[in-house]
């Protein structure tokens, strides 16, 4: 398969043309789309912020109150006997094909999944009431990616020490990651 080499005397011919221009003029405007830029990422926290801080001033704590999340570390593990069966405590969750967008990884985009550490105990009044008024965060996370669909990963910590974020994901076990390193 031969291919025709183009050259700049080829592409002249072709119509290609050199067109001189104001350099300030290209650096303006380069300058005013990192602005925008800046500004619509900077919008989007505040999104974040904003919504926290109402949903959290609006949520009335109970001192027993049995939440449901999709926990990132209890996803879709199945009991090794019976395929069909859940492992207990683990909720099943559909994740859509890995993401070029989102570093190949398969993610959901409608919800978050909340991440709590080990040393956090997933079941105290603190955290379950933590979890239960973020779940409000969902809707500025999923609006927020409308607005602008070149965002990736969004995050809300709490001093209560979770993590929520979008869009969710299924955290791999420490123990796959060390395996799969060379």
């Amino acid at each position: 398969m031969n291919r025709q080499q183009t050259t700049p005397s080829t592409a002249y011919q072709r119509g290609a043309r050199v067109v001189e221009v104001d350099g300030m003029v290209v650096l303006t405007k380069m300058a005013n789309d990192m602005i925008n830029m800046m500004n619509a990422k900077t919008d989007a926290v505040k999104r974040i912020v904003d919504t926290a801080e109402i949903a959290a001033m609006s949520h009335r704590e109970k001192a027993q109150l049995d939440v449901f999340y999709y926990n990132a570390k209890k996803l879709n593990e199945f009991d090794g006997k019976n395929l069909s069966t859940l492992r207990e405590g683990y909720n099943q969750f559909v994740l859509g094909n890995a993401s070029k967008h989102f570093n190949g990884i398969p993610v959901n985009l409608t919800h978050s999944t909340v991440h709590v550490p080990t040393n956090v105990f997933d079941k105290s009044m603190e955290v379950n009431n933590t979890i239960a008024w973020s779940e409000a965060l969902n809707m500025a996370f999923t609006s927020n990616f409308k607005l602008d669909p070149s965002l990736s990963w969004q995050y809300f910590g709490s001093s209560t020490g979770i993590m929520r974020q979008y869009p969710a994901l299924q955290m791999c076990p420490m123990d796959s990651v060390l395996r799969a390193s060379p």
